[in-house]
């Protein structure tokens, strides 16, 4: 592995995949203490939130390559399971 300052290309995309869910975690978050994600939306929001957790760990792990890789996976698939069910959830309530 090289250095911080010369980092692989894949790397970059891992770090970047990271943030993303990361973000959407912090944004579930933000939804739900707000008291925007109630009744039917909380548990799709909590979905996000975990995956923004298991992404955050990447960053503690991103030297064990198999670990690491093992929560991004993780936290895409929670990530996608969360959208899905919170939009399912916004299109039955209009």
């Amino acid at each position: 592995m090289q250095r911080s300052g010369n980092l692989p290309k894949q790397a970059n995309i891992l770090s970047g995949l990271a943030g993303t869910v990361v973000f959407f975690g912090v944004l579930g978050a933000f939804l739900i203490v707000v008291g925007a994600a109630d009744g039917p939306r909380l548990a799709p929001a909590a979905i996000c939130v975990l995956a923004g957790v298991l992404a955050a760990g990447y960053y503690g792990v991103r030297r064990q390559p198999l670990l690491a890789a093992g929560l991004l996976n993780i936290a895409s698939v929670l990530l996608l399971f969360g959208a899905l069910a919170l939009t399912t959830v916004l299109q039955a309530g209009a």
